[in-house]
């Protein structure tokens, strides 16, 4: 009994019941989620189809790593284990999510918060929407917030002369590199405050140099595999070029931004960026090389229009700090659609709590430069592409720990009558800044065309008939929504229905890759030979056909012309 007493007295005890409650909510939340369509990434589809396909392949690929290896290198694993399980994969995210509840409470006391802080801001993790929603998917994020926690509680606790801790947090460093970019910059800027700012801040100058060292290892052999496959150096991947004009071109807005009429979903995405810039140069390049030249129309970019690039980026650093979260996958907004029995109230406004207190205590908490440093440099990191929710939920971890100690400090503040004035001030000017009113897209049609489009792949026609229509209330000019309802009237074999849906996709984006064959198809299953042909030789006027649609030109050609 004495012995239970004292767990229970200690102050990690009650860290550990938050973590089992992150679990337990979480796989409640995975036993309604399993049943959505939701769940299923389907082919051809964003990120997480890919993630989960990556980790049923080899481990290491013959070309260069296309997206960042760390979390398809962990999923393999347990794939290796338990087969290709979606439940799986969820079973990682979660208990993933559980250990980052534990750091969260971990750092905030390390801070000097006291128990009740550290397990509100541990809670509020535990609680969170995105958080909760992304730890069962197959995607890294969730992965990359624990790294960060762990990173994080490591950097406060690490004693100045001990080697052997410096070089485990560069490996872990490392690591967390191969699954998040952001940490190349935080550790440059950690070594620079380190060694030329405050060294008697941070480790001896052996054990920065040890901390360099160790985290250059887990990179190097991706490095050499890449730059191997590819020709040229290649640090991590081959789309960061990409990634980068995303966010830096005369018509960015600070959010992932569709270019130059390319395909929505991340590989043919990344196809067509690839065919755009072998059209640009005239011949062949490597996926090295396109991203080298994706990066290089950016810094164009930069050049020709400074200032509006500059202004961009300060939007986009405002933007990090938003209160409402722009997710571009939009999985939350699609989960209330799709699961309204299972609906969080203000899914979306959840972060406004994480950023105000995480900024409080990025001016208040006390000792707490490395944290700083982290969640500067990766918002900057973050600045420099493009804003989005599953981004920042990397930074979440270190806010809440940072800000339960800022919480602590205006309460001492407070009790001590001491700069209430400067405090209530910087309150103040910190909702501000999470509050602003700054302009967000609004992304209901998106969200409605997206839940339909997982519904038809789950042969869910009838339920995704109804939601492409109501996102057309929202939306009367979606191109993609006209798409989705014209393919679920196509499965209900309302052929002429279908047929006028797809015109009215192909009007409002003629440059959509499947409008005009389906529009073809579905006028020739009415009987209509001649005005599906029209149809087809409008499609092959924009680019050429594919091999499908070039075959039922042909045979439309002949039933046309025939008597």
């Amino acid at each position: 009994m004495s012995t239970l007493r004292r767990f229970f007295s200690t102050p990690f005890a009650p860290l550990i019941g938050l973590a089992v409650l992150a679990l337990a909510i979480r796989f409640v939340f995975l036993i309604c989620f399993a049943h959505s369509p939701l769940f299923a990434p389907i082919e051809g589809g964003h990120d997480r189809t890919l993630y989960h396909l990556a980790a049923q392949a080899p481990l290491i690929p013959d070309g260069a790593f296309a997206y960042l290896p760390l979390y398809p290198m962990a999923l393999h694993a347990v794939y290796a284990l338990f087969g290709p399980s979606l439940f799986a994969a969820a079973t990682l995210g979660i208990v993933c999510d559980a250990l980052t509840v534990f750091f969260i409470g971990a750092i905030a006391l390390r801070l000097g918060a006291r128990r009740s802080f550290a397990c509100a801001a541990a809670l509020l993790y535990a609680l969170y929407p995105l958080a909760v929603l992304y730890s069962c998917l197959t995607m890294p994020n969730t992965l990359n917030a624990l790294v960060a926690a762990a990173l994080g509680y490591g950097l406060l606790r690490a004693p100045r002369d001990n080697g052997s801790a410096w070089v485990g947090l560069g490996l872990l460093a490392g690591l967390a590199a191969l699954g998040w970019a952001a940490w190349l910059l935080i550790v440059a800027t950690l070594l620079l405050y380190w060694l030329a700012i405050r060294p008697a801040a941070g480790p001896s100058p052996r054990n920065a140099a040890l901390f360099a060292l160790a985290f250059a290892l887990p990179l190097a052999p991706i490095a050499i595999h890449n730059s191997r496959a590819e020709g040229s150096f290649v640090l991590l991947t081959t789309h960061g070029g990409l990634n980068f004009y995303m966010g830096n071109h005369e018509r960015a807005t600070g959010f992932p931004l569709r270019i130059r009429e390319f395909r929505m979903t991340a590989r043919a995405m990344l196809e067509d960026a690839h065919h755009a810039a072998e059209k640009d140069v005239g011949h062949a390049l490597t996926r090295a090389e396109s991203s080298a030249w994706w990066s290089r129309q950016a810094r164009a970019f930069w050049r020709a229009h400074p200032a509006q690039a500059v202004s961009l980026t300060a939007r986009k650093l405002l933007y990090v700090w938003n209160g409402r979260d722009v997710d571009d996958l939009r999985m939350v907004e699609q989960a209330q659609l799709l699961m309204p029995h299972y609906a969080w109230p203000a899914a979306g406004r959840w972060f406004t709590a994480i950023a105000f207190f995480g900024l409080l205590g990025f001016f208040l908490a006390p000792r707490a430069a490395p944290l700083r440093i982290a969640i500067l440099a990766g918002a900057f990191s973050i600045a420099l592409y493009f804003i989005t929710a599953r981004y920042r939920l990397a930074l979440a971890p270190l806010l809440l720990g940072i800000g339960a100690a800022g919480a602590e400090a205006i309460l001492q503040s407070i009790r001590t009558r001491g700069k209430i004035a400067l405090t209530s001030a910087l309150a103040l000017a910190c909702a501000a800044a999470v509050a602003w009113p700054l302009p967000l897209p609004d992304l209901r049609a998106v969200d409605h065309y997206n839940a339909a489009t997982q519904l038809l792949h789950a042969d869910k026609t009838a339920e995704a008939l109804n939601l492409a229509r109501k996102g057309l209330e929202i939306d009367p000019h979606s191109a993609n929504l006209y798409h989705t309802l014209g393919s679920a009237l196509f499965k209900e074999k309302n052929y002429a229905d279908a047929a006028e849906a797809f015109a009215r996709c192909a009007a409002l984006d003629p440059a959509h890759p499947q409008a005009f064959y389906n529009w073809g198809l579905s006028l020739a299953r009415t009987g209509d030979y001649c005005a599906a042909r029209d149809a087809l030789a409008q499609a092959a006027k924009l680019r050429p056909l594919s091999e499908p649609a070039q075959s039922l030109a042909r045979e439309l050609a002949q039933l046309c012309n025939s008597p």
